[in-house]
């Protein structure tokens, strides 16, 4: 089954927020995530050798450079149009939907 993303819940109000959630789910994909918002293999490759034991930190670090990066411009909408068009293991996906970041609008088998 493949799950169509589109849109996100108000339950997310805050960007900070929504990182911290989706940051619980995305894991190891946060490079992938990272690459489709325009960070380049040097950049994903610097913050990965900052930390190379502390996930979590890799992914703060990359939101963070994210946002520094893109400015007014590193948005909810962006970011969640970006992990939109991922493909993500569906478990990933489910624990997003089930945190409140996304709500499912169409599936197809």
């Amino acid at each position: 089954m493949i799950i169509i993303i589109i849109g996100y819940s108000n339950y997310a109000d805050s960007h900070d927020e929504l990182v911290k959630r989706i940051s619980r789910s995305i894991g190891r994909q946060w490079k992938k995530l990272a690459r489709k918002l325009d960070l380049d293999e040097t950049e994903i490759d610097t913050i990965e050798n900052r930390d190379p034991l502390d996930l979590e930190e890799q992914i703060e670090a990359f939101f963070r450079k994210w946002k520094r990066k893109d400015g007014n411009f590193a948005t909810k909408e962006v970011l969640l149009d970006a992990i939109g068009s991922l493909s993500l293991p569906a478990e990933n996906v489910q624990a997003l939907i089930e945190r409140g970041v996304f709500r499912p609008t169409s599936t197809q088998c």
